[in-house]
């Protein structure tokens, strides 16, 4: 198994799906990394490998929206099964990060850490303003029920 391309990883996980099926499983981190080729495409392809699609009760987390990743989750996974991470921001702190930081770039960010930045990478990803809005909060809330 090959822990960069994210099959290291899925091992464990398959198990566990395995195990419990009915059950709703959030990939965390599953996007983001500033990486090429996305490590989103290693577990994306492991799932398609071992289940031929993606399972309905599968949901992917963005972590950084800045990611190449973003582009290959738009391209591969259904818009409802995106949803927007809170990941770590109380990772240093308090005071805690703003929300949107890449990991180990506080003085450096590229980008300003705000929802509009996030908006703005799923635009240009060629996300809609429909799926903008699922992948913000429509599917977590519809997922959680709230």
């Amino acid at each position: 198994m090959d822990i960069a391309t994210g099959r290291y990883q899925c091992a464990d996980f398959f198990g566990i799906v395995e195990r419990i099926p009915d059950a709703k499983y959030i990939l965390a981190h599953a996007v983001g990394t500033q990486t090429e080729p996305p490590v989103v495409d290693g577990y994306l392809d492991a799932i398609e490998e071992r289940y031929g699609k993606i399972p309905d009760n599968f949901w992917f987390e963005i972590r950084d929206f800045s990611s190449p990743g973003v582009r290959s989750a738009l391209r591969r996974v259904s818009a409802d099964r995106i949803i927007a991470g809170t990941d770590w921001t109380t990772r240093v702190g308090p005071p805690f990060l703003p929300y949107g930081m890449i990991f180990g770039k506080i003085e450096d960010n590229p980008y300003p850490p705000c929802i509009d930045a996030m908006i703005g990478f799923l635009r240009q990803e060629g996300a809609s303003e429909e799926e903008i809005e699922k992948i913000g909060f429509g599917n977590a809330a519809k997922l959680l029920k709230i």
